[in-house]
């Protein structure tokens, strides 16, 4: 089994503390894709799987800003993300199938980003970064099922960990200053 291109989309709100210090959460959508491949060496068969697993994150993060120049900034946060995994999965093709399990409903996870922002005065702020993801356990396992005569003949279990990488851009919308 490997861990495939995924994505995210989602909206954070953003609320400064301080000039260089601010406070982030929101919702985000996280979609992970995998791709199983089944060789089965005794009786030639060999088939791909394509199968994808969501979930929706909440998270908590505290910002540290410099300031670079005029309009550009490098930040760096970290926090906590509560993850929401809503059901489990099971994929099928002739012959096999894979049946995901979420090991629990909702987990925390770690996460740290770093990145650099160009703010405008009334357009708004421009993002680009990465982040980092890891839950504090695996968050399911997926069970690959070989049965060529509707009869499981080979299964075999695998821990999803659930962390990630992500590139990020992201674009945060103009707002008057508080007085």
């Amino acid at each position: 089994m490997e861990l495939q291109r995924g994505s995210s989309f989602g909206l954070i709100i953003r609320k400064g503390m301080t000039k260089s210090i601010s406070v982030e959460t929101g919702i985000n959508s996280v979609t992970r894709r995998f791709e199983l491949n089944v060789d089965v060496l005794d009786t030639n068969f060999s088939k791909t799987l394509n199968y994808k697993l969501t979930n929706y994150e909440i998270p908590l993060q505290g910002l540290v800003f410099i300031q670079l120049g005029e309009r550009s900034w490098i930040n760096s946060s970290v926090g906590v993300s509560l993850s929401f995994f809503p059901g489990d999965l099971l994929t099928t093709k002739p012959y096999f199938a894979v049946q995901t399990a979420r090991y629990r409903r909702m987990q925390f996870a770690l996460i740290a980003n770093v990145g650099y922002e160009y703010r405008t005065e009334k357009s708004g702020y421009w993002y680009i970064g990465t982040s980092f993801y890891n839950p504090f356990r695996a968050i399911a396992q997926s069970e690959g099922l070989y049965s060529p005569f509707g009869n499981v003949e080979q299964r075999a279990n695998i821990d999803i960990n659930g962390n990630y990488i992500t590139l990020d851009f992201r674009y945060f919308f103009h707002e008057k200053p508080e007085k």
